[in-house]
């Protein structure tokens, strides 16, 4: 049985996973969403971290020293992936400028698993409003 999916239960999940001992050596993290199944109460998703040791260059996710896939975080959310991908970057961009610990790496990702990552936090620079940015991704598609 699957979560709906509540903005309160991500942010424990990312407290939770933000404590675990995330390698010195990383500089980029990344959320990365997939879509697992559908059922009866709508579709599930799983989100889990990954570390990477570069950031901001061609395929940074790619080079993961670290992940919590053991650890994901799994939940239905009614509509499709779009609905998906805006809820977790909205709640995402809420939760970054409460932890310092996500605002001490060069920047935080989120994206679908073979699929463009949404930068959303880089160090160093101006907050990012995320509308845009996700009208942007929205009309590739």
């Amino acid at each position: 049985m699957y979560r709906k999916y509540n903005k309160e239960h991500f942010h424990l999940w990312l407290d939770k996973t933000l404590r675990k001992h995330i390698p010195k050596e990383s500089v980029g993290l990344c959320f990365n969403l997939s879509e697992v199944q559908d059922t009866a109460k709508g579709k599930v998703y799983s989100i889990h971290l990954i570390a990477s040791e570069v950031f901001d260059e061609e395929d940074w996710a790619c080079h993961e020293i670290y992940d919590t896939r053991k650890h994901r975080l799994n939940f239905t959310i009614d509509n499709d992936w779009k609905t998906a991908l805006r809820t977790m970057v909205t709640d995402l961009g809420e939760y970054i400028p409460t932890s310092k610990k996500l605002c001490s790496y060069e920047g935080v990702g989120i994206g679908f698993v073979d699929g463009d990552i949404l930068i959303v936090y880089r160090k160093n620079a101006d907050p990012i409003d995320c509308t845009p940015l996700l009208q942007d991704y929205f009309e590739k598609w």
